[in-house]
């Protein structure tokens, strides 16, 4: 049972992290967006970095370019 319920948990922080992703990726592209600036992969990649500042953005970049590229 307890096994089952680590289990819940890490699907729910994986679907948690996921959602932060796609939240920080739509932010992202809303910046670019009201900067007038073209949305490519590289541009939301330097967004992402730029709001991350003080922190490593690459897992949370990379992370977020996928849910772009997989649209799911």
């Amino acid at each position: 049972m307890a096994a089952e319920r680590e289990v819940d948990m890490d699907d729910e922080s994986v679907s948690d992290a996921m959602a932060a992703c796609r939240l920080l990726l739509g932010e992202a592209v809303m910046v670019l967006i009201a900067e007038d600036k073209p949305v490519t992969a590289e541009a939301i990649a330097a967004k992402i970095a730029q709001i991350c500042n003080g922190f490593d953005a690459a897992p949370v970049r990379d992370l977020a370019i996928a849910l772009l590229k997989n649209n799911n």
